[in-house]
């Protein structure tokens, strides 16, 4: 797997890790992913269902089979999942809730509804001094677009 030096950074980020040129480039991956896994695991252990605080994700896409599929996995974990199928829900919904994490699709129905709305999102957050994350879905792997995403701080 190659990743690019930003690619790299925001998976070490994600991971808690910092860069370290001392060791193996592999290496760093496969702790950085064991680290992560860690985390993941979290959302299973008895812990996590008995808190009364859940965690809050926003769902933006306009396919009906991610919606599903993302809203049963969220539920089953314990995690209270929104669902927008469009911008103007999702700035609603945004509005009106506070979300731990949104997850927006990047083709809203267009490459370009999907990063539009990333832009006001962020602007939301940072006008409401929030500290959702966010995350882009997308089939595609276009390196272009990973990079766009990765630059909004997704």
């Amino acid at each position: 797997m190659d990743f690019n030096n930003q690619q790299m950074q925001k998976l070490l980020e994600l991971a808690d890790m910092q860069f370290d040129p001392c060791i193996d480039y592999k290496k760093q991956i496969d702790s950085a992913l064991i680290e992560i896994e860690k985390k993941l695991n979290f959302f299973l252990s008895p812990d996590f269902y008995d808190k009364n605080a859940r965690i809050n994700i926003l769902i933006v896409d306009d396919l009906e089979l991610s919606i599903f599929q993302l809203n049963k996995m969220l539920n089953k974990v314990g995690i209270n999942p929104y669902v927008a199928r469009t911008k103007a829900e999702a700035i609603d919904l945004y509005n009106k809730h506070s979300f731990d994490f949104l997850f927006i699709d990047v083709y809203l129905p267009n490459l370009q509804d999907g990063f539009d709305l990333m832009n006001q999102m962020l602007k939301i957050k940072n006008e409401k001094k929030q500290k959702t994350k966010f995350v882009a879905i997308s089939s595609s792997d276009d390196k272009d677009i990973i990079q766009k995403a990765m630059k909004l701080g997704m």
